[in-house]
């Protein structure tokens, strides 16, 4: 057995899940050009005159992305809210204790 096998291993699997990783985000982006297609020909058909190429793409911020999950709910929670739950919890009984 080397030495050096259980790193061997680890780069291994490290790798395999990269190139998935890889893979599957192609797909994506050859789903996501054909939408685009998809959109351009419509688009013509309403709009012959139009320049598809001078429309600028859409630009995602980072903030925007991170406010749909969980972190934009936690972000605009309220200050009062968070202190009402601290309140309740401090006054749980601990792990042996009773309540009465």
């Amino acid at each position: 057995m080397s030495k050096n096998e259980h790193t061997i291993n680890v780069l291994i699997r490290k790798r395999a899940k990269i190139a998935g990783r890889i893979e599957n985000l192609q797909v994506q982006l050859m789903k996501a050009v054909v939408d685009l297609d998809n959109v351009e020909a419509r688009l013509q058909l309403f709009a012959p005159n139009i320049d598809v190429v001078m429309i600028t793409p859409a630009q995602s911020t980072a903030r925007a992305s991170c406010l749909r999950g969980t972190m934009g709910r936690r972000a605009s929670a309220s200050p009062r809210h968070w202190e009402t739950k601290r309140r309740t919890i401090r006054g749980m009984p601990g792990p042996g204790q009773l309540r009465m």
